[in-house]
């Protein structure tokens, strides 16, 4: 079953790419709606991969969390809400930034929370690890 294992995990990582390149291809397009700030929507997953290049230890699997996958599911909602409400003639921008202004802090706190969580677990194992140089030196008596 280590195949399956590794196939679905595969498969994850694919649906994340292809969630994270929707709402990309959807923050796009609220810019001409709500504004610039819209791309952070976008951007995030990102960022957080550029970060992985940097510190590998952020590109670890994190436990299941159904508020990750709510806060994830939001995030095209809201754009999408964005989009719809700027078609109705009259409609206020701010009406209409409404959703995406919402959802923004929800996805920066799911972001700084799994990152935080990646950073306190890489450090609690390096400092598990004992040293090279606590390994290589003999253990030594008193002195005769």
């Amino acid at each position: 079953m280590v195949g399956s294992a590794a196939a679905s995990e595969a498969g994850a990582r694919f649906d994340s790419a292809t969630d994270a390149f929707l709402v990309l291809v959807l923050s796009v397009a609220t810019v001409a709606v709500v504004g610039p700030w819209t791309l952070a929507i976008g951007a995030m997953y990102y960022v957080v991969a550029a970060a992985g290049l940097v510190r590998p230890h952020l590109r670890q699997p994190l436990p299941r969390s159904t508020a990750r996958k709510v806060i994830g599911a939001v995030q095209p909602l809201a754009l999408l809400v964005a989009l719809v409400m700027a078609l109705v003639p009259g409609m206020p921008t701010a009406l209409a930034a409404a959703a995406p202004a919402v959802a923004l802090p929800l996805l920066l706190f799911s972001f700084g929370r799994d990152v935080v969580a990646l950073e306190r677990r890489h450090h609690a194992s390096a400092t598990t690890v004992p040293s090279a140089a606590t390994q290589a030196a003999p253990a030594r008596g008193p002195a005769t």
